[in-house]
C-alpha cells in the first residue's frame, strides 16, 4: 500500500515513538528499532496495539508490562535490552551515580525478572510524573540488584534533590556523609 513497508516504515517507527513518548532510554529504542520484526509478526502487531492503547490510558504498569512481551517476541534480551536500562534511567534521572556499574554487578532469577518488570513499570509511571520512586519501590530494586538502599540509592537521591533545589554545598556534603 503506497510503497510502505508495514513493518519498516510504520510499525518500528511507531512503536519507537511511543518509546520516547513514554521515556524509555535511547538503548531501548535503538533494540526495538534494531530487532527483526518478520519473524514474530503476528505478535508484534498485537503487543503493538496494546501498547499504543496503554500510552493512550496513561497506564505505564500495562505499558511495561506490554513492552516485555513485545521484546520477548522480537527475541531481544527483556532484562538487558528493557529492564536495566530502564532501571539505571530511573536511577540516573534521581540523582544516583554509577548506576551501570551498580546494576552491572547483578544477576536475575526468573521470579526476580517477574518481580523487577512490576518494578519498571512503576518506575516508569514515575519517571513520566517527575516524581521521585516510592520507598518501597526503591527498595525492592535496591533487594534485586543487591544494593545497598541507603548508601547507593537514597543518600545519592537526597544530595541530588538538594542541589537541585540550590541548598548550599556543605549541606549536601553533610547528607552524603552521614551515616
Amino acid at each position: 500500500l503506497f510503497g510502505l513497508n508495514l513493518v519498516d516504515d510504520l510499525a518500528k517507527p511507531m512503536v519507537v515513538a511511543a518509546l520516547a513518548k513514554a521515556g524509555a532510554p535511547d538503548r531501548v529504542q535503538t533494540s526495538f528499532s534494531g530487532a527483526d520484526w518478520a519473524q514474530s509478526l503476528k505478535e508484534s502487531q498485537t503487543c503493538c496495539a496494546k501498547m499504543f492503547k496503554c500510552l493512550q490510558d496513561g497506564d505505564m504498569p500495562s505499558f511495561f508490562a506490554v513492552m516485555c512481551d513485545l521484546a520477548e517476541a522480537l527475541g531481544l534480551d527483556v532484562v538487558q535490552d528493557v529492564m536495566r536500562p530502564m532501571v539505571e534511567m530511573g536511577m540516573e534521572k534521581a540523582g544516583v551515580p554509577g548506576a551501570r556499574r551498580l546494576l552491572s554487578r547483578a544477576t536475575l532469577t526468573e521470579e526476580e525478572v517477574r518481580e523487577l518488570s512490576t518494578c519498571c513499570g512503576e518506575l516508569l509511571e514515575s519517571l513520566q510524573k517527575a516524581t521521585l520512586p516510592e520507598y518501597e519501590l526503591l527498595e525492592e530494586v535496591a533487594t534485586l540488584f543487591g544494593l545497598n538502599l541507603v548508601d547507593d540509592l537514597a543518600k545519592p537521591m537526597v544530595v541530588a534533590a538538594l542541589a537541585k533545589a540550590g541548598a548550599p554545598e556543605r549541606v549536601q556534603t553533610s547528607f552524603s556523609v552521614a551515616n
